[in-house]
């Protein structure tokens, strides 16, 4: 007999917080919309998906508009911290793991993700192909 594991991810906050853009997009279900359906909750997420939050360097338009029309690039946002610091970041998502590499690659062929980010990258995808 094969058994079947069953995960739920639930996050609860009191507020909309800066990980609910990334929990929706992991989940395949919209936060927002769920929160004004709480009463009828009877959602079932089966889909294989595979995210990664990565940070950007410092986008121009013209990036700004080149990485808009890849496919797997779900948000593109500009964060502000309360220390001060500002950072940009992207969610990107596909059913693939090796689409997600890919994707971060084509990033920083446009020299858009820090190097810290890449050497990570290369080490995920190392693994992945030794699968």
């Amino acid at each position: 007999m094969i058994e079947t594991l069953i995960i739920y991810i639930l996050e609860i906050n009191p507020r909309i917080s800066g990980m609910t853009n990334l929990s929706s997009l992991i989940s395949g279900v919209n936060s927002y919309t769920l929160l004004g359906q709480i009463e009828k909750i009877d959602i079932m997420v089966s889909k294989e998906r595979y995210v990664a939050e990565v940070p950007l360097r410092k986008l121009n338009d013209e990036s700004i508009e080149k990485i808009k029309k890849i496919n797997e690039i779900e948000s593109i946002q500009s964060v502000s911290y309360h220390t001060g610091k500002q950072q940009v970041k992207t969610l990107i998502a596909s059913d693939s793991l090796s689409q997600v590499i890919k994707t971060i690659f084509l990033l920083n062929e446009y020299g858009l993700i820090p190097n810290n980010i890449m050497k990570e990258c290369l080490m995920l995808n190392e693994m992945s192909q030794s699968d």
